[in-house]
């Protein structure tokens, strides 16, 4: 599956989850997600199998991210 960003996601049928640049990065099309982030992900049935453990990396400033293959929604503003 490509991953996709969804647009309106309040009409969307597909399992999204919802992320920022606080919890993750884009790499050459490819979402990382934080390992807090993936733990959140893992507990929904629904999102759980776009997770992929295999595909992780490890960033200096944000530490463990692991690869995720869904469709999401990224919010470019994070606000404290």
């Amino acid at each position: 599956m490509k991953n996709s960003i969804i647009v309106n996601a309040k009409n969307s049928i597909h399992p999204h989850i919802t992320v920022n640049t606080k919890n993750s990065i884009n790499l050459n099309g490819t979402l990382y997600i934080s390992a807090l982030k993936a733990t959140h992900v893992h507990n929904n049935r629904a999102t759980r199998k776009f997770l992929n453990y295999n595909n992780k990396i490890n960033h200096p400033k944000m530490g463990l991210l692991v690869a995720y293959e869904g469709f999401y929604k990224r919010n470019p503003i994070y606000i404290y």
